[in-house]
């Protein structure tokens, strides 16, 4: 009889125990980071390239937030165009380019694509040419940052 009257009270006890021992873990952490863009530094022709400032906001649990400075870059290229009689006309810009970033549990990522111009000489007449440029990719970084990866398991 007394095994069964205590029973309800050891089964309240360990809930409380589990509850407390989890109360710094990621049930009561947010795992998804938030976000916010700060600035951009930018370099222009003929040394074209980018890089953005994130800060990268993280539940702690009880003990607040943390903020994490964050920098994605990349780089783009400068093509020298001309018309004919080969006058300079301007730069052709290749901007590298910087996806939205995405978040999921425990993760920060952003997609950056890099670009170079690429330039070719076009005859038009006898003795003259032009120099006519197009942007190429020249491949894809994929910047991550984890967070809380104890509890959260992290990119």
């Amino acid at each position: 009889m007394k095994r069964t009257a205590l029973f309800p009270f050891f089964s309240l006890f360990f809930v409380a125990c589990a509850l407390f021992i989890f109360s710094g873990s990621a049930a009561s952490q947010n795992c998804t980071p938030n976000y916010s863009h700060a600035s951009d530094d930018t370099g222009s022709c003929p040394s074209l390239y980018k890089r953005s400032n994130w800060l990268i906001t993280v539940s702690s649990g009880s003990q607040g937030e943390v903020r994490i400075p964050f920098i994605t870059s990349g780089q783009g290229g400068c093509g020298y165009q001309t018309a004919c009689g080969n006058v300079f006309t301007g730069w052709l810009e290749c901007w590298p380019a910087f996806y939205t970033p995405t978040t999921s549990r425990g993760c920060w990522r952003q997609t950056v694509v890099n670009y170079s111009a690429n330039c070719q000489g076009i005859a038009c007449g006898e003795s003259s040419a032009q120099n006519a440029c197009s942007c190429n990719s020249t491949g894809t970084t994929l910047f991550s940052i984890s967070v809380n990866a104890a509890y959260c398991g992290g990119c």
